[in-house]
């Protein structure tokens, strides 16, 4: 049975139930999402009505998530993410699509 390291695939609703139907258990934890999508998800998050600078420092933020080269640095800009979105009430939505989707696919 196909069995690698990990998989990375994008977005589409089937791909996930896919891997999780057609390869042994466990390999749907080991899917990631692509920087493809992980970015083209995040401009259409920050393009909400929020100020351009609002805008800027989302996409940093979401910048120094991805890239993150440890465990620690990744959870500490993670909480970053989610203070700055505390600020304001227009922003909460990114909590839920921060943590809902892409931290479990990070």
């Amino acid at each position: 049975m196909f069995d690698p390291e990990g998989i990375v695939t994008d977005e589409h609703g089937g791909n996930r139930e896919s891997i999780r139907q057609e390869l042994k258990p466990g390999m749907i934890e080991r899917a990631k999402s692509c920087e493809l999508h992980f970015y083209d998800c995040a401009h259409k998050i920050s393009k909400a009505e929020w100020s351009p600078k609002s805008r800027a420092e989302f996409i940093t933020m979401v910048h120094s998530i991805y890239t993150a080269e440890t465990p620690g640095a990744y959870e500490g800009r993670r909480r970053a993410l989610l203070d700055w979105a505390d600020l304001k009430p227009k922003r909460t939505h990114v909590k839920t699509w921060f943590n809902n989707f892409w931290h479990l696919r990070r």
